[in-house]
């Protein structure tokens, strides 16, 4: 990402994104200003935090406009994150192993608090900051929900990982772009493209994901993580000779263990190809959403961006989407 023209563009504002979340912090908290500075590495959080700078100058916006709405969102993110990593077992970050399970969701409440605080204590409107804390409450509902079906994994259908991403991933993105063109504009038709924008974006980016995790598993050591992917759910209801056989490796949770006959099992089904497939796809939604916007050099950044996106799922060459 940080080769495009749509990151050079917006890269000045991060620091007073960032900065402005750091001043949000209450006074002689230490311990939650040490776990945010580590969740704002360099880096880290780049995608939420420039969707909404991009949306408000694709609508014609100053993109100055939106940096609190930008620092609100990573604020909502950072406390979803913490809320996931509370719960697991496997934590490598050396900073919330101090502070342990109780105080890391203490922490993702008060973040998400010192996001709508953030909102509040800005200059824009009171009917602008309603429907952004309205957009915004709805995606936490939504996302609680998705990371909710993400825990059980109960995947019967494609359909119903397809609806569990939409909750999660599509709804960040879309979000993210939605509030950002919130900010600078109350035109209906420019929030719901760049929501639309968002929403394909999302389910790209997840999907994409989904087939790095793959090829990782095809190329390197083959192992799968204990969250199920995409090509997975696609094995377990595509019709196929092994498809009992996939679904009884799965119910024992040997996903991990018999890893190598899983990706037997995927290859001769080319799940590879179907996850391909539903990116690019995506990809396309976007582009087309896109063309709604108004023909300037943010959303002329955007689309050449999402292009070079379409360009890398197309060969496989998936760093810069997993970057996001």
């Amino acid at each position: 990402m940080v080769d495009s023209e749509l990151y050079k563009a917006l890269y000045p504002y991060f620091p007073k994104v960032e900065a402005l979340i750091l001043e949000a912090i209450p006074a002689d908290w230490g311990g939650l200003e040490q776990v945010l500075e580590g969740q704002l590495a360099p880096g880290a959080h780049q995608s939420h935090l420039i969707w909404p700078l991009a949306a408000a100058v694709s609508v014609g916006g100053d993109a100055r406009a939106a940096i609190p709405v930008s620092a609100s969102n990573v604020c909502a993110w950072i406390a979803q994150q913490l809320r996931a990593h509370a719960t697991n077992s496997h934590l490598t970050d050396t900073v919330l192993q101090e502070v342990g399970p109780s105080r890391i969701v203490n922490y993702a409440h008060a973040i998400a608090l010192m996001g709508t605080e953030l909102l509040r204590q800005s200059a824009m409107p009171w009917d602008v900051f309603h429907r952004i804390q309205a957009a915004q409450l709805q995606s936490a509902l939504l996302s609680t929900q998705g990371l909710d079906l993400q825990s059980i994994q109960r995947y019967g259908t494609v359909r119903d990982y397809w609806q569990m991403v939409e909750a999660t991933t599509a709804a960040n993105y879309a979000t993210a772009l939605l509030t950002g063109a919130l900010a600078v504009t109350d035109e209906s038709h420019l929030v719901r493209a760049c929501a639309a924008v968002g929403h394909h974006l999302g389910m790209a980016v997840h999907f994409c994901n989904d087939l790095a995790k793959f090829l990782r598993v095809q190329t390197d050591a083959p192992k799968f993580d204990q969250q199920i992917i995409l090509p997975v759910v696609y094995g377990l209801n595509h019709e196929h000779p092994h498809r009992m056989e996939l679904a009884q490796i799965v119910l024992e949770s040997q996903l991990s263990a018999r890893a190598g006959r899983v990706l037997e099992i995927l290859c001769a089904i080319d799940a590879k190809a179907f996850v391909q497939h539903l990116a690019m796809q995506e990809l396309k939604h976007a582009l087309d959403a896109a063309q709604s916007l108004p023909s300037n050099a943010g959303s002329q950044s955007v689309v050449t961006f999402l292009r070079q996106l379409e360009t890398d799922a197309q060969g496989l060459d998936l760093k810069r989407v997993c970057a996001l």
